[in-house]
């Protein structure tokens, strides 16, 4: 699903690695364009057809989803419908978003031997994103009221308590850390520790520590090596994932892992649909790539992930990077130089 914006110049990029890809006898992977973008609302008055999902869960293993968002819908009506509608109908519950420092002169940080981070931000991905309750009074005058209130069930936490240790298993984690701010949100943290401090009894090979989030995001930016696995509700994971873009190297590294671990996974490019670049090949794919490299290993083709990634290291050593990052070359260009590099290890994984 393209997207809008600069959503169509990234994919075709994700799309051309795929097609390499395809080269390997040792890869069967079919792609499908969907239509479903703010052109297609504005056409039909209809973000996602219900039918479609539903035959998307049957059908599909994955789906691979551009920046949505255009100034034609500004309330972003047809982004939302088409994103909780996903999450909602597919019970995509378990979000994760993967920060790498890939080379030294991405990272911000003085010393170079803190500067390759590299780390996952987990968080809950139904209940944190439901409308929240709430409403006000009195709207415009002095006497203005408003309230807002967040709602987590035990079973939800408790779910993806559990699927985060055991994706830190599957990805050889050593490491879980909670983020938290009992002290202010006592109701809602409080169920979070307990939850944490439970489930970690039943994986003592994992080390699992909780911290408030002024502590971690202090420590994160000054140490990031520390850090293998950080789980949040969502509230907090946003403010960590922010800051791991900030190590990262910029907005254009920005995607979303949202998966149900027994069907389906959605990989988002959540960096801004930018349609005042669009058509000018000025777009960074990078975040594009990760997601879809993650992708390949929902999708157990581990082979083929490690070649995209290393096509990806390749890529990003060499400063071959779009404008945004300081580089000098445009969307397609960096798409050319990976599907390159691929090219060039496919041999070895035929052999």
């Amino acid at each position: 699903m393209a997207g809008d914006g600069i959503g169509p110049e990234i994919t075709k990029q994700v799309v051309k690695v795929l097609e390499v890809l395809k080269q390997s006898d040792q890869i069967d992977l079919t792609v499908t364009q969907l239509p479903y973008s703010a052109d297609y609302y504005l056409q039909t008055a209809v973000s996602i057809p219900a039918e479609f999902i539903t035959e998307l869960e049957k059908s599909y293993d994955a789906i691979l989803i551009g920046p949505l968002g255009d100034p034609r819908i500004p309330d972003g009506r047809h982004a939302r419908d088409i994103i909780l509608g996903l999450r909602n109908q597919l019970n995509l519950y378990f979000s994760y978003q993967r920060v790498k420092v890939y080379d030294l002169w991405m990272s911000p940080l003085k010393n170079p031997s803190e500067a390759l981070a590299d780390f996952y931000v987990i968080r809950e991905n139904i209940e944190s994103s439901a409308p929240k309750p709430g409403g006000g009074i009195y709207r415009g005058t002095e006497k203005e009221i408003v309230t807002q209130s967040f709602i987590y069930t035990r079973a939800n936490v408790d779910r993806l308590i559990q699927k985060t240790f055991e994706f830190a298993q599957s990805r050889g984690v050593k490491k879980v850390v909670l983020a938290h701010k009992n002290i202010l949100m006592s109701h809602l943290h409080e169920l979070w520790l307990r939850s944490f401090q439970e489930k970690a009894g039943d994986f003592t090979e994992i080390s699992a520590e909780a911290l408030t989030i002024d502590a971690l995001l202090l420590d994160l930016l000054s140490d990031p090596l520390k850090y293998e696995m950080i789980v949040a509700p969502a509230e907090i994971a946003d403010m960590i994932y922010d800051a791991g873009l900030f190590l990262q190297g910029g907005y254009g590294m920005a995607h979303m892992c949202e998966i149900n671990p027994d069907q389906i996974g959605a990989f988002r490019i959540t960096q801004g649909s930018a349609t005042k670049i669009a058509g000018h090949n000025r777009a960074n794919p990078f975040g594009a790539f990760i997601a879809t490299i993650e992708m390949l290993k929902f999708l157990k083709l581990p082979e083929m992930a490690e070649i995209v990634e290393r096509a990806l290291t390749q890529t990003l050593q060499k400063h071959l990077v779009t404008i945004d990052m300081g580089g000098l070359i445009g969307t397609e260009e960096v798409g050319n130089y990976l599907c390159e590099y691929i090219k060039e290890q496919l041999p070895a994984v035929r052999e």
